[in-house]
């Protein structure tokens, strides 16, 4: 069998807070993805007989998340209706002590059905500006 590489969803904690400020958890998230992307800028010229040519540094890098799962606060939400949606957002590992962190934008924010008497939401987030990954010691 081959061998599976990953982490466990569960053991990924979300905290987030005002630029610059004290992060904290805010969510129970059942669900996490990343979506690391680039925009490359094409060089192509008369002489690459008709092969396309990208510049090794890309024009745009950009990172954008989803996460869904359970509301332990109204903090998200409060966030969204006050329009005030730039905050830090950092990942955090809890086995292997990485971290992904960085500002990022609210771009929208659902809330659904209760579970088990809990709100259920999902939230799409995408960077604004550098985002840093720090491995695990």
């Amino acid at each position: 069998m081959a061998a599976q590489h990953g982490t466990v969803g569960r053991l990924i904690r979300v905290y987030a807070g005002d630029v610059g400020g004290t992060l904290e958890e805010v969510a129970g998230c059942q669900e996490k993805s990343f979506t690391f992307g680039t925009e490359p800028i094409d060089v192509t010229a008369d002489e690459d007989d008709g092969w396309r040519r990208l510049l090794d540094t890309p024009a745009m890098q950009q990172v954008d998340l989803s996460i869904s799962g359970i509301l332990r606060s109204d903090k998200i939400k409060r966030w969204v209706f006050d329009r005030d949606v730039i905050k830090d957002f950092e990942f955090r590992n809890t086995k292997d002590g990485s971290k992904v962190a960085g500002t990022f934008v609210i771009a929208s924010y659902e809330e659904g059905a209760t579970y088990n008497d809990k709100v259920t939401f999902s939230l799409s987030l995408q960077s604004d500006g550098p985002v840093s990954y720090t491995p695990g010691p």
